[in-house]
């Protein structure tokens, strides 16, 4: 318990040691070095090392819901550097009052602290980390959004030593020696070959079940091309699977996503997987890209990448080519699964048809690919070639990479911190007391997370059932299954439960990024319903709509119902069940289509006036009413939904 935790904590503090105190010996004007890509020397001739042992911090998000691919970055850490480094997790904590950053050496900053965001680094926290004298190094990944930001953020938190992904070539695009004038550069990849792999055992391909299998992702179409073909990869290959008769387990979805071990499991499972270079095609450094992109989306909603293209991002396509090769190359790798990949550079790791297939970018060469899939002879002679050259040569592996940190920091950091760890220490069990019921709540375990997604259903449930033919609409809904074109009753409840989010963000109860309240408006030309996020507090200004929608409505004119966060961006969190917060975001593109409460008013227009006045508060004089006239309809400050029947049964 707490109390064990602080006799516990004391005890070793009083066996910690002190060690000497020497002056920060700092550095010039921004140098480029090459760490951690292909083994490459550095460029320039380093200072004398230390030969002490560091005392290195290590600031990191290390929850472990994350992927493997960051769990194993921060582990590599304590697990092969040379010098000892202590691992501390700022994110959620306002203030920490007995952190001392002197004790240290070196302070870190990776890249699962995303520190322009208060929510990862709070403004006491950036406090202490300007004002400690010693060493501070970053790691960055995602270099395409923001720049223009976090360089400003670098500066201010006064970091010395950045490890980037950039290629070379497009480096000093992005970080120019006038933005980040005393900062050393040093190349790193985003991942390495984990330990667990180096020497798994995976079974022959003949005997794997699948042909190709592969998991992708739908980013956000301000990145441009380059991070849209993660999808196109697997939709082409699928389309193309029939045709060749190939066994496919394919998906690009959040929802088809894998994580841990059942990941490895499936990767061993296929002969051969797909991927793309990791990155984008377009850099950001305003984010006004990404402004005009939501904009243009939230006027045409059901645009495609190609139309955004012409409307918006052609001028910035290839403003910086940041290409990179993705850590499932070495997990594929290790497990001898064969590469199917668009042609790219991968930082220089492998090459075409010595480590994979090149698979032509306008599919044209299939035929191709599928003789070579065929050929088991060439395909175990290049896994067994790409397993040689990438994992056996343990070029590549985490070791290799902390070798390569750790002589940065003995070339740049000199011994100066105080060593005594007693109050690092105790700041773990102060952020254990603080925060321990909501790290709990981050831990749910997978049973919990669906019962919270049954009582919200309820919840929505009832908000349904409690209006004049409600009934009628659950069982319209009923029997709707995924994968037709109309929508489920689980795709109906979650918009309801959704819009019953707006109701509360229109009372300024939800919270975000920053203060704001959702607007509600109307598009005459669009015949769109549009509940807009608007910075600010206090209740929102609601246009006198009802009666115009309810006519919509009736008449069957909506043509969609959307909400448009764009203007704060991020996560949004409510109140959920007694004493618990939730959050719920909107995707890459900070927008959300109600796409099953648009079916409903086309089909039941009378069932979906009467449910849109439940949930939004409305009466047929067009003006708000108070929520509290249908029970539950607020799901903060107080008046939850589970405060009510629902949530307690739950």
């Amino acid at each position: 318990d707490g109390w064990s935790d602080w006799i516990c904590m004391l005890k070793h503090a009083s066996e910690s040691r002190v060690t000497g105190l020497s002056p920060f010996s700092g550095y010039g004007q921004a140098k480029e070095h090459g760490a951690g890509v292909a083994g490459r020397e550095h460029a320039s001739t380093p200072r004398a090392a230390t030969t002490k042992r560091l005392s290195v911090l290590l600031l990191c998000d290390d929850f472990k819901g994350h992927a493997n691919t960051v769990l194993d970055h921060i582990g590599a850490f304590r697990r092969y550097s040379r010098h000892d480094v202590h691992l501390f997790n700022p994110r959620l904590v306002s203030d920490s009052t007995l952190l001392d950053l002197d004790a240290f050496d070196v302070v870190i900053l990776h890249y699962s602290i995303f520190v322009i965001s208060e929510n990862y680094l709070s403004p006491r926290f950036r406090d202490k980390v300007r004002q400690y004298k010693g060493l501070k190094v970053q790691f960055i990944q995602d270099e395409h959004r923001r720049v223009d930001q976090m360089t400003e953020m670098m500066r201010h938190l006064g970091i010395q030593v950045l490890f980037t992904l950039l290629p070379r070539g497009e480096v000093r695009k992005v970080y120019s020696v006038e933005h980040l004038p005393a900062v050393e550069l040093v190349h790193s990849l985003a991942g390495y070959v984990p330990e667990s792999l180096e020497d798994v055992s995976a079974p022959l391909l003949e005997a794997r079940p699948i042909d190709i299998g592969y998991r992708g992702r739908t980013l956000p179409f301000w990145l441009g091309r380059v991070a849209q073909e993660k999808a196109w990869i697997g939709q082409g290959i699928l389309g193309a699977a029939g045709r060749y008769g190939w066994k496919c387990d394919i998906g690009w979805s959040e929802g088809d996503r894998i994580y841990g071990a059942h990941w490895t499991r499936f990767v061993a499972s296929c002969k051969a997987t797909l991927g793309t270079e990791s990155g984008a095609s377009i850099t950001d450094y305003d984010g006004s890209i990404e402004r005009r992109t939501k904009q243009y989306l939230a006027a045409h909603p059901d645009a495609d990448f190609e139309q955004v293209f012409e409307a918006v991002l052609r001028p910035h396509e290839g403003n910086v080519q940041f290409n990179a090769v993705s850590p499932r190359i070495f997990e594929a790798v290790a497990l001898r699964t064969a590469l199917i990949l668009f042609p790219g550079e991968y930082s220089g790791v492998i090459q075409p048809w010595v480590h994979y297939i090149p698979l032509s970018k306008d599919f044209s060469n299939l035929d191709e690919v599928n003789a070579r899939l065929r050929d088991r002879a060439f395909l175990a002679t290049m896994t067994e070639t790409a397993h040689r050259d990438l994992i056996a040569s343990g070029r590549y592996s985490y070791r290799r990479f902390m070798d390569e940190v750790d002589a940065v920091l003995e070339r740049c950091a000199s011994p100066r911190g105080s060593g005594h760890l007693t109050r690092y220490r105790l700041a773990h069990v102060e952020r254990s007391l603080r925060f321990g019921a909501r790290d709990v709540r981050r831990l749910l375990s997978i049973g919990t997370r669906r019962a919270v997604a049954t009582a919200k259903s309820g919840y929505a449930l009832r908000r349904i059932l409690s209006i004049h033919g409600g009934s009628r609409i659950v069982r319209r809904f009923v029997g709707r299954r995924d994968g037709v074109p109309q929508n489920s009753l689980a795709e109906l409840l979650k918009d309801v439960f959704r819009l019953s989010l707006v109701k509360q963000g229109m009372e300024g109860g939800l919270k975000g990024e920053r203060p704001f309240t959702v607007e509600i408006r109307l598009q005459g030309e669009e015949r769109q319903l549009t509940f807009e996020s608007t910075p600010g507090g206090g209740e929102a200004r609601t246009a006198s709509c009802w009666r115009d929608l309810e006519s919509w409505v009736s008449s069957k004119q909506l043509r969609s119902i959307v909400w448009d966060h764009s203007a704060i961006g991020g996560k949004v969190r409510y109140a959920f069940l007694p004493y618990k917060e939730f959050s719920t975001d909107f995707g890459a593109t900070d927008f959300h289509r109600f796409r099953a409460l648009e079916e409903l008013a086309s089909l039941l227009p009378d069932e979906a006036v009467r449910l849109l006045s439940s949930i939004l508060g409305w009466d047929g004089d067009a003006s708000p009413r108070n929520s509290d006239q249908s029970a539950g309809a607020r799901l903060g400050n107080g008046a939850t939904p589970g405060n009510d029947q629902i949530g307690n049964r739950t």
